[in-house]
Formats: C-alpha cells, structure tokens, sequence
C-alpha cells in the first residue's frame, strides 16, 4: 500500500464511528467474499464506502458472527 492509499484508509478508520471494525472484517474476509475484495478496492482508492456498502458489511460481520 503507497502513501495515499494508507492515508485514505487510515481517514476512513479512525473518522467513521465503526471503521476500526469494518475494515478489520474487510482485511480479514477479502478473500473469501468477492464482493469484500470490491469493497476493500474501493477503500484503497477512494478512501470511502457509501452507507448503504457500511450496512452491508456490518450485517456480513454480524451474520458471520451469529452463524
């Protein structure tokens, strides 16, 4: 990961309310779900995800948790 890579993800982490949880989740599952691998891409280059891409992936993590 290239500077402004690691900073756009590091803006990400520490400036949303879970964004130590989703990207934790995403590193961790980007191989076993496509659309995971998509998402932590987009996280790399742009730097965000869309609300709708957070509720997602909260419910993977939590869905994943539970079973």
């Amino acid at each position: 990961m290239n500077i402004s890579e690691n900073a756009r993800v590091q803006d990400f982490v520490y400036g949303h309310q879970y964004g130590v949880v989703i990207y934790d989740f995403i590193v961790q599952n980007k191989d076993k779900f496509s659309y995971i691998k998509l998402l932590h891409m987009q996280l790399k280059s742009r730097g965000w995800l869309s609300a709708k891409q957070i509720q997602v992936v909260l419910r993977m993590r939590e869905a994943n948790y539970n079973g």
